[in-house]
């Protein structure tokens, strides 16, 4: 699939503000809050480099305030969530992406280090032939979600960081007609065990640049 006419495209990203004892606090309960805060960077840097390739704008949602000095040049539009929790947060950032004029619209948040620009590009696929497009989570959430229009009531009467998030979603969708396409089951990195499963591939990816 060629992705080179992306006007009608964008990804959007979630990503939490780097302060020292609120990153990946269940890793932190493991090995301290030091090492968790860089298992988290390596993990966002890992994430901008996945998409860095995908020729699309890309919206960069930070949780609280705008890190100017982080983010590379012109590679992210630089914004911050707005909402009262996560499915408000998201549903915001999804109506504004369509608000602006773009008609397949994907998010996704910095806690994966087996997503690929391929699964990235599989989902602007989807959306082509699907109303919703979701990567499921083996902690029973999603690590991506992809929309051709906005459906605030999936983010609506949710209890997040669940293990039936994903399931409750299907259930929505259906309940309202969506047409949706699944992508490969992955892994987050939530806990100390997640990571050692992943660092190899992160760390080799971030070495490559």
């Amino acid at each position: 699939m060629s992705l080179s006419l992306s006007n009608n495209s964008t990804l959007l990203i979630f990503q939490k503000n780097i302060v020292l004892g609120q990153a990946k606090t269940r890793i932190a309960a493991t090995v301290g809050d030091e090492k968790a805060l860089e298992i988290y960077q390596k993990l966002i840097a890992y994430t901008h480099t996945t998409v860095s390739a995908l020729p699309m704008e890309k919206y960069l949602y930070f949780s609280e305030v705008v890190e100017q000095e982080y983010v590379g040049p012109n590679q992210f539009h630089l914004t911050v969530q707005k909402g009262l929790d996560l499915g408000e947060r998201m549903a915001n950032a999804f109506q504004n992406a369509f608000d602006a004029g773009y008609s397949r619209v994907i998010l996704i948040g910095t806690d994966c280090g087996e997503l690929s620009s391929e699964i990235l590009e599989k989902a602007f696929e989807c959306l082509n032939s699907a109303d919703l497009v979701l990567g499921p989570a083996k902690d029973g959430g999603y690590y991506l979600i992809g929309m051709t229009g906005p459906h605030s009531e999936l983010f609506s009467d949710m209890e997040w960081s669940t293990a039936d998030v994903l399931e409750r979603t299907l259930e929505k969708a259906q309940r309202i007609k969506l047409e949706f396409k699944l992508l490969p089951l992955l892994s987050d990195v939530d806990t100390y065990s997640d990571w050692m499963q992943q660092k190899n591939h992160v760390e080799s990816v971030l070495k490559q640049g």
